[in-house]
């Protein structure tokens, strides 16, 4: 079963600009998502980086949901992260060693 929608490949970014088919997605770093839709990024999940980005916004860490973001600044849940990097092919380190979800150990 697929996490992904049907049209994850084609769904445009915040800003209406659409993927080009030729250049597959890639997940790029670890994000959370606030319950307003407020992205959250950062090398690792909870590094200083997303911390100091909550802190600013007023945002609690446990509020978020953990995920990643794309090359095209879309957000994709941890389960979508993995199915996307499984599917493109994306290298993957540690793969499958925590399940079928991704984690920011994975990435780099």
């Amino acid at each position: 079963m697929s996490h992904l929608p049907e049209n994850w490949r084609e769904t445009p970014d915040a800003h209406g600009w659409v993927p080009d088919p030729e250049n597959p997605v890639r997940i790029v770093c670890a994000a959370n998502k606030a319950a307003d839709g407020t992205i959250f990024c950062g090398s690792r999940h909870a590094s200083n980086a997303m911390f100091s980005q909550m802190q600013a916004a007023g945002v609690q860490y446990h509020e978020t949901e953990d995920g990643f973001i794309d090359q095209y600044d879309r957000w994709w849940s941890r389960l979508q992260a993995f199915e996307i990097m499984a599917t493109t092919g994306q290298p993957m380190l540690h793969a499958g060693e925590w399940g079928v979800e991704l984690y920011s150990e994975n990435l780099y």
